[in-house]
């Protein structure tokens, strides 16, 4: 077996670029054993196991400056502690791909409901269900921009990301068929919300009648035939609401080239 490899034979036996060994060569990181007259480069059997090395230590994220200071520590413990490090990293990413995940898996059940414009009313069992939200008070014009802030600061930025827009409708004005008085408005989620803050409520596995609707309107003004028929459903089916109808703004697209929006609507009303 031969003693010497060139810059080319090390390049295809690790497979890393050329490139990199000289840029690895430039900082001091792994120099090659031998630069002959020819100038080539030539690296020695015995450099194996420390290339070997470093490309296990960038392949975990490590970044090359803190490679150059772990390997040239006289113990092992440096580079444990730095490899528990990115362990930790390692397994919060893994945790937020499966939240990513499960919500990709949410939104694709969910947005999979709106097959056609025609209104689907049933009683649906759905799981329990995270929601963070502020009061919207009546008086107000507009929303309140520092809750709708506060809303996010409540949480990581993962959760409000993969999460969906609600507005509340109280069970009260639902029966008094006033729709577009809102109690509350905020995020809802499939996956739990990380946060104390008082602001978030947790609903139940449970019994819902909903509704997949598409609205058109900037005013939302054809919701209400949307609640009327709910209202018609429950009645028929001898139904009792027991809280609070939300909105979850599945989706929204632009149906013309002056950006008018369809709102893609899934509305949930607890029942027994």
């Amino acid at each position: 077996m031969k003693e010497y490899y060139t810059i080319g034979e090390i390049s295809k036996i690790f497979s890393i670029s050329t490139d990199t060994l000289r840029y690895y060569s430039k900082i001091g990181l792994i120099i090659p054993k031998q630069i002959r007259d020819n100038k080539y480069r030539y690296y020695s059997i015995e450099q194996f196991e420390m290339i070997s090395t470093i490309l296990f230590l960038r392949s975990v994220d490590i970044p090359i400056k803190k490679i150059q200071q772990l390997l040239h520590h006289e113990n092992i413990s440096k580079i444990q502690e730095e490899i528990l490090k990115q362990e930790n990293i390692l397994q919060n990413k893994i945790n937020y791909l499966k939240h990513l995940k499960s919500q990709i898996e949410s939104f694709y059940w969910n947005s999979s409901e709106f097959t056609s414009d025609s209104l689907d009313i049933r009683i649906e069992k759905l799981p329990k269900l995270w929601v963070l939200s502020k009061p919207f008070h009546t008086n107000e014009i507009d929303l309140d921009i520092d809750s709708i802030s506060l809303i996010h600061k409540e949480t990581n930025q993962d959760w409000v990301l993969t999460s969906n827009i609600i507005s509340i409708l109280s069970k009260g004005n639902l029966i008094k068929n006033d729709y577009h008085t809102y109690a509350a408005y905020g995020l809802i989620s499939d996956a739990p919300c990380p946060t104390k803050s008082d602001s978030l409520s947790v609903l139940n596995e449970g019994y819902y009648v909903s509704a997949n609707t598409i609205i058109y309107e900037p005013d939302h003004s054809d919701v209400n035939v949307v609640y009327d028929r709910i209202l018609d459903y429950v009645d028929k089916h001898h139904l009792e609401i027991t809280g609070d109808a939300i909105e979850r703004n599945v989706l929204d697209m632009f149906v013309n080239e002056q950006g008018d929006n369809a709102h893609y609507i899934k509305i949930i009303i607890p029942i027994k």
